[in-house]
């Protein structure tokens, strides 16, 4: 079962064209969601933090302010018959109040696996 705590053990480093940063995971604990159509069961939830690395103006608000915060929240549900995980809500506090994107349908379907004709 890919839904465990050791999936929020991991770090993603990216650039966007402009700066890096590492967007770092660690365990937070474990939920039950129900999307509108399809998905309902366990999903892990991490606390996503961004550590900006190179190419970044640190004196920028914005840059300060994401460093800074210790409450973003990603639930990761798996796809039906892999190993994988996909984001299913992400949580930001905003300036302005908290942000929060979810699925509201979230339908994946086991393929049985393929296997190659040989000549």
């Amino acid at each position: 079962d890919p839904v465990t705590p050791e999936a929020c053990h991991s770090a993603a480093p990216v650039f966007d064209g402009r700066m890096r940063y590492d967007l770092k995971l660690d365990f937070k604990r474990m939920e039950t969601v129900k999307a509108e159509k399809g998905y309902h069961g366990p999903v892990v939830v991490c606390s996503l933090y961004f550590v900006p690395v190179a190419g970044y103006i640190p004196d920028r608000p914005v840059i300060k302010y994401l460093a800074a915060q210790r409450n973003i929240e990603i639930a990761f549900a798996p796809v039906a018959g892999t190993r994988i995980l996909v984001p299913f809500w992400l949580k930001v506090p905003t300036p302005l109040g908290p942000a929060m994107l979810e699925a509201t349908s979230f339908i994946t379907t086991a393929q049985p696996p393929r296997v190659a004709k040989t000549q």
